[in-house]
């Protein structure tokens, strides 16, 4: 349901999107002024997501960073999924949970006690390295939750990335 329009990969490396119920936003000097026109996307509570099809070429296997500026308006949000939708079961993602940042990696839940606060911008992350298992959350830039889980690629399913939502969270 909602508005449906393409999203374009300026890169031209062809790795184009669609966007459904969200509408571009002017981020002219917030949070920086390199920033141009439809680089941040305002996400409607429910059901504004962005899909990319999956694309091996580019699929982590390895590591990874996450990263997102976000404003959030509430405390429960979903920021990336990659996996299926209908069995739950995440390659990775991303989500905020009662305010606090949590991660998926290969289906297991990486939770942390980093706090990102409402109705302010902040620039969140989270690493994670395949070899040791080691993973990383930082809010603005300092360090938070650190530990380890069992080492191993991430799996790569031939499901869409969506950004914005999250199966069992507002989308």
């Amino acid at each position: 349901s909602g508005t449906l329009f393409s999203a374009m990969d300026h890169s031209d490396n062809l790795n184009n999107g669609f966007l459904r119920n969200v509408t571009g936003v002017s981020l002219a000097d917030r949070p920086s002024g390199i920033h141009h026109y439809s680089d941040c996307i305002f996400f409607p509570q429910a059901g504004g997501i962005f899909t990319a099809l999956d694309n091996p070429s580019i699929s982590p296997t390895n590591k990874m960073t996450i990263e997102f500026w976000i404003y959030p308006k509430t405390d429960n949000y979903g920021l990336l999924y990659k996996g299926s939708y209908t069995a739950l079961d995440p390659d990775y993602s991303m989500t905020v949970t009662s305010g606090k940042l949590n991660a998926y990696i290969n289906n297991t839940l990486i939770t942390s006690t980093d706090s990102v606060k409402k109705e302010r911008w902040s620039h969140i992350a989270f690493t994670y390295f395949g070899s040791t298992g080691r993973y990383e959350f930082y809010v603005n830039g300092k360090r938070g939750t650190t530990g380890n889980i069992t080492p191993g690629n991430i799996h790569d399913s031939p499901d869409s990335l969506v950004v914005g939502g999250f199966p069992t969270l507002p989308k």
